[in-house]
């Protein structure tokens, strides 16, 4: 096995271990159950897939050449074997998980614009509308690709790309969802700029924020795969070839390992919950609980109550046992930034930094913004 082989398959299976972890937290606590969240756990979820079909693939791959036929006759009866059709089957079953992990990506980027660009965000049929996008859209070009590779190009497992027409057939999407999500990126990058360019008299640093916010949004969008379709391996030989196709391979692998890194585990509210539930276990289960857990941590865990649900109105957030519905929030909204002055209220600038989502709970949950997650990291 190559050392490009052995880093990229450490890669995938870190990349693996994580995103399962990470997958479970979010599925398990029902406090993170939202709009936002659905989408990283299935963006996630493709993340793992893709590892799991390219380790599944590998080992196909493996079992198929490790024979070696002597005659004729046994390589003909070799090429028409399972092992064969096996290997095929894991082909491109990694080319359409590959193709969605792709489309999930570009779905958090279009989730993360609308958020940041949309005052009222209603989120009813929002998730089936990305779903259909992020799993569905793929077998657009996967199954054609498949269809055509049959006709025109059946040789051992699919593995190379002989013909450039019928790749284009899967590579041609795959970089459609990177401009796209590049466009995003500079969007987005426009509107932070602007928004910290406004508060730099509260802080000097805001070139700085800047220069991390960007950081953090390039793997998260996948924009740093653009560089290997304008700077392709197949454009060089030799080491230089070798060394582009290690990068790529070493980046890709652990792509789920940073994604997961800054929507889960990075995140304060995931952090949040994680220490509340840890504190609970010790205060239930542990007869030494000073061991573990401070007094005042072990004092807020057994006082804390649920938070009171909060909603909008006019003239902020007020407290109540009754949820308003989605039509009175809207109407609030709407009725005052009719009634206000040009200048937008404290009230309304809130709103439109976050995305109102029910969760499981019943509570109100504002989806986070580049900026709270820049605030994050910061800490």
């Amino acid at each position: 096995m190559s050392l490009t082989k052995v880093c990229y398959t450490i890669g995938n299976s870190i990349s693996l271990v994580t995103l399962v972890i990470a997958l479970f937290i979010l599925l398990v606590f029902r406090k993170l159950h939202c709009t936002r969240n659905y989408i990283h756990m299935n963006m996630f979820a493709s993340f793992i897939m893709k590892a799991l079909a390219v380790l599944m693939k590998d080992m196909a791959h493996i079992n198929t050449y490790a024979k070696k036929p002597s005659d004729e006759n046994e390589w003909m009866s070799y090429l028409k074997g399972d092992e064969v059709t096996m290997c095929t089957v894991f082909q491109v079953l990694m080319h359409f998980f590959v193709g969605t992990n792709f489309f999930w990506l570009l779905v958090e980027g279009i989730y993360l614009h609308t958020i940041l660009v949309t005052v009222v965000l209603s989120e009813s049929g929002l998730l089936l509308k990305y779903c259909i996008i992020g799993w569905l859209f793929p077998l657009l070009f996967v199954v054609p690709w498949v269809v055509t590779r049959l006709y025109f190009e059946n040789n051992m497992c699919w593995v190379g790309n002989g013909n450039a027409a019928i790749w284009w057939i899967i590579k041609g999407p795959m970089i459609l969802c990177i401009l796209i999500n590049f466009i995003i990126f500079l969007k987005i990058l426009k509107i932070l700029h602007s928004k910290l360019k406004a508060q730099q008299e509260k802080s000097a640093d805001y070139k700085l924020r800047l220069a991390r916010a960007t950081l953090i949004l390039i793997p998260l969008l996948g924009t740093h795969k653009l560089l290997f379709i304008v700077v392709n391996n197949e454009q060089f030989e030799g080491r230089t070839k070798q060394a582009l196709l290690f990068l790529e391979l070493a980046m890709g692998s652990l792509e789920g390992f940073l994604v997961v890194m800054l929507y889960c585990f990075k995140n304060g509210e995931v952090r949040t919950e994680l220490r509340k539930q840890w504190n609970l276990f010790v205060l239930n289960y542990f007869p030494c609980q000073s061991c573990f857990i401070s007094n005042k941590a072990r004092y807020e865990t057994k006082n804390s109550k649920p938070p009171r649900q909060k909603y909008l109105v006019k003239n902020g957030f007020y407290q109540d046992s009754k949820r308003p519905s989605s039509v009175q929030l809207l109407h609030v909204s709407v009725s005052t930034s009719m009634d206000l002055d040009p200048q937008r209220s404290p009230t309304l600038e809130y709103f439109a930094r976050g995305s109102v989502s029910e969760s499981s709970d019943g509570g109100l949950t504002l989806g986070e913004t580049i900026e709270e997650t820049l605030e994050e990291n910061e800490t």
